[in-house]
């Protein structure tokens, strides 16, 4: 057992002293929802993490040390001190390097008994392994938080729940819960040449479908090497990948991998009818479609031919959009939701990344760190939500490609229709079989759609996880 060895440095805190840059202004009716509550210079003890080979996934969500200019780092610097002035607290930040190190560092702490951290700001997809190893406990009675305001993830916080208890917290004060929301974009230039219009009254008219989609896609295509064959140099009316943007059509299409009985406990829920029709129009679309171009070869590298003007539509993170590769497009393009399944489909359903931030709060939390950890999580997220998500959005919408108002209205509609069903919470590590990483994209990406088979095949795997989960629960 390492539960003695030190945590990573820590950051410095923001403190009063800090010099605060006029422009930062906060609404002054996001302060009138909040409490204040002088805690006496308390020092919050924030174990996260570092990604250090891609920092627009995780850096600039937690820290800043200063103000930079940049927008989405100016925000998280300013909700910090702007948390602590108003709660009178110290926010101290753990960020190792690797996420690994994390996820060793908390559950060696915990198990050892120690007591090193309020609270775990970590990647969704740890929370399953977390949760069966018996070092999270709930959030049910911590007090100073409002579960009702925006600035909370909703669906999420009402499905990362078991027994009636919540052992996880989404908000926007973890900005990956706004940049890994999944998004299609669309070229305006080729949409203009090919006479493609109206998109967004069709979103707006609830017929954005998985048929509406596929229908304008077939018509667009150009042999433009004109070497007669269909590669990666022409231009089509749908370029992608085969990896996760799988997954998103899983939460797009409303399929649920678990639901939960009478008592608020996990059970398989996955096969049906309508997750058949979604394979199919999936393998339609991505497979039987001669104007969509699948990259089998490397995740993710489509956006760079999106970037090109290679394609009139593609599935985008909002990460991406902030990236120097669309910053860069000489064209034009817009933002709409994923297209729903059919039209009876109530709402447009969004997929974010399970890579997303979610506050968990350790077995070993104290009664001093239970009585204030509400309050300050709430203020970081109300902050974030007044500051950080504007300038998400601004960098988003006003760098070189979008700039009109229908974009921020999908972009809009996106974010709120962020969905998490509880198989995303369980994708790493404890293998069940029923998430959209193993069932979407391992099978559509492999050209199958024998749904059912590989069901029954698991079925009996899925239901000892599932029950592995709620002895765990049952032995807190």
């Amino acid at each position: 057992m390492r539960g003695s060895d030190p945590l990573p440095q820590q950051t410095e805190p923001v403190t009063a002293d800090t010099p605060v840059s006029d422009a930062a202004e906060t609404d002054p009716g996001i302060e009138s929802q909040l409490t204040s509550v002088d805690f006496d210079g308390r020092g919050i003890r924030i174990l996260g993490y570092r990604t250090t080979a891609d920092r627009s996934y995780n850096d600039t969500e937690l820290y800043e040390s200063e103000q930079t200019g940049e927008p989405i780092d100016d925000a998280v610097y300013m909700r910090n001190l702007k948390t602590e002035l108003l709660l009178n607290v110290k926010l101290n930040y753990s960020l190792p390097d690797d996420e690994k190190n994390t996820d060793i560092h908390f559950k060696n702490s915990v198990m050892a008994g120690d007591d090193r951290c309020d609270v775990l700001a970590f990647k969704a997809i740890y929370w399953g392994t977390l949760l069966t190893a018996g070092v999270l406990m709930p959030w049910d009675d911590i007090p100073g938080m409002q579960l009702d305001k925006p600035w909370y993830v909703t669906d999420a916080n009402e499905t990362i729940t078991v027994g009636g208890h919540r052992y996880g917290i989404l908000s926007d004060a973890l900005c990956t819960n706004i940049t890994m929301v999944w998004t299609m974009v669309f070229n305006k230039r080729i949409a203009d040449e090919y006479r493609i219009d109206g998109l967004y009254d069709t979103v707006r008219s609830g017929l954005w479908t998985m048929d509406e989609m596929t229908g304008i896609v077939k018509g667009v295509y150009s042999d433009v090497n004109g070497d007669s064959n269909c590669d990666p140099d022409d231009l089509y009316g749908f370029y992608t990948d085969s990896y996760a943007t799988l997954d998103a059509f899983m939460d797009a299409h409303a399929i649920s991998g678990v639901s939960k009985d009478e008592n608020d406990m996990p059970k398989v829920d996955f096969m049906s009818e309508r997750l058949i029709r979604s394979f199919e129009k999936i393998y339609e679309l991505y497979w039987n479609n001669a104007a969509t171009y699948v990259d089998t070869k490397e995740p993710y590298t489509y956006r760079l031919s999106f970037a090109q003007g290679k394609a009139l539509l593609a599935p985008m993170l909002i990460n991406y959009m902030i990236s120097p590769d669309l910053r860069a497009m000489d064209d034009d393009y817009g933002i709409l939701p994923f297209p729903k399944l059919d039209e009876a489909q109530e709402k447009y359903g969004t997929h974010l990344l399970p890579r997303t931030g979610t506050y968990m709060l350790p077995k070993t939390l104290n009664d001093d760190s239970a009585d204030c950890i509400g309050y300050v999580i709430d203020v970081l997220s109300a902050y974030s939500y007044d500051l950080l998500r504007p300038a998400i959005y601004d960098t988003t919408l006003t760098e070189k490609g979008v700039r009109d108002e229908d974009s921020l209205e999908m972009l809009n509609i996106a974010v709120a229709g962020r969905q998490y069903d509880f198989s995303n919470f369980l994708e790493w590590d404890t293998s069940y079989p029923f998430t959209c990483l193993y069932t979407y994209r391992g099978l559509l990406s492999a050209k199958k759609t024998d749904i059912a088979s590989y069901y029954e095949k698991n079925l009996s795997k899925a239901e000892a996880i599932l029950q592995k989960i709620a002895d765990a629960v049952n032995d807190f």
